[in-house]
């Protein structure tokens, strides 16, 4: 497409579209630091794409958060500084671009930055920890504001291990921001119950638990604030693989200090069928199945998908209805990854449909299952 023909297009049908008519030469360049290497400048940028770039599938946005994540000795107040210091210097003093920002303490976060505590909300931890993660990247980051990596896991004889008989593990958080990491040998498939105790429940002095699970390389699997009794931390968690995890047991938003029990268990349960594998063949298909429930008995629901590969659908979505139709509760993220899991206990005993989606036009193959907890 020429220029006269691309005016002529955007008059005809782009203006409608909202089609944008600005590219950044600087973040093309940052994105692509070969171009840098070869001489290319901020004039030369556009005509390289038109004429190479956008067949090479090359991208055109630069990561600059992640830049000023991954160099801290850098401090400008807005992603445009950050690309342009990146095209002037960062190039050619070979500095990484991309940052892990998985590794961010959040909980420190929150604690270094008490303005947040209100201003950011959430129905859940993880929405709670997703939109902190969203605000470091967006703004906390330009602003200065000082955030604490997560110390890297050592299966070393200094950290204590836990068994799955449920024992409890007493120990104290002597300082108010302070963690303590405990390994635990998990087998795939099978569910546990992670537990971090205080003063709810009469098993110690903390106030408000935060307990965290990590994986063998410091990724972080889950993590919960309030799902136990009272303010204590509870965390239900099937692996996919067996091998050593981690649980780093520590307060809320770092703010709390004393005394705790932490615990690992299989709970007493049963299957309430088999788990069901299924596929949606295409887009915004929807499968429903029924399964009896009795009132008052608590089960846990999981649709699964590539997350933890039990399937293709990349982020499925669950929904519960009762037997007249209406719908009780729903899931989009709670389990691992982009998986749905829920908690339920029915008011009613008879049949219940389970629905299952994928979020948005996604489609796929799933594994469907109910697990009455003990």
């Amino acid at each position: 497409m020429s220029l006269s023909s691309a005016e002529s297009h955007y008059l005809a049908a782009g203006r409608t579209e909202s089609r944008s008519t600005t590219f950044d030469s600087s973040s093309y360049l940052a994105a692509n630091a070969d171009l840098l290497q070869v001489g290319l400048n901020t004039s030369t940028a556009v005509q390289h794409y038109i004429s190479v770039g956008y067949r090479e599938t090359r991208t055109t946005s630069f990561d600059a958060s992640g830049y000023m994540a991954a160099n801290t000795d850098l401090g400008f107040s807005s992603a445009s500084l950050a690309v342009q210091h990146f095209i002037s210097f960062g190039y050619r003093e070979n500095r990484t671009t991309s940052y892990d920002f998985s590794s961010v303490d959040i909980a420190s976060y929150f604690a270094a930055n008490a303005d947040l505590q209100s201003a950011i909300g959430g129905s859940s931890s993880n929405d709670r920890y997703r939109a902190a993660l969203e605000h470091y990247r967006n703004f906390g980051i330009f602003e200065g504001r000082r955030i604490v990596p997560m110390q890297p896991v050592n299966s070393g004889p200094t950290i204590p291990t836990l068994s799955t008989t449920g024992t409890p593990h007493t120990d104290t958080l002597s300082i108010a921001g302070e963690t303590d990491t405990y390994a635990v040998t998990l087998q795939r498939g099978i569910l546990y119950t992670l537990r971090q105790n205080g003063s709810s429940s009469s098993n110690g002095t903390l106030n408000d638990p935060y307990l965290r699970l990590f994986d063998s390389n410091r990724s972080l699997l889950a993590q919960d604030d309030d799902g136990g009794t009272g303010r204590d931390a509870l965390i239900q968690f099937r692996p996919t693989q067996t091998g050593t995890y981690y649980l780093s047991a520590g307060s809320f938003a770092s703010g709390g200090a004393g005394t705790y029990q932490v615990s690992v268990s299989q709970p007493s349960l049963t299957e309430v069928f088999p788990p069901v594998s299924d596929v949606l063949s295409f887009p915004y298909e929807r499968d429903s199945v029924n399964v009896a429930l009795t009132r008052g008995v608590r089960y846990q629901i999981d649709l699964e998908g590539a997350d933890t590969g039990r399937g293709t659908l990349t982020n499925p979505y669950l929904r519960v209805f009762d037997g007249s139709g209406s719908l009780l509760r729903y899931d989009d993220d709670s389990g691992v990854g982009l998986n749905s899991q829920l908690t339920f206990t029915p008011t009613t005993t008879g049949n219940h449909t389970l629905q299952v989606a994928g979020v948005g036009s996604r489609y796929g193959s799933y594994t469907l299952s109910v697990t009455q907890l003990g």
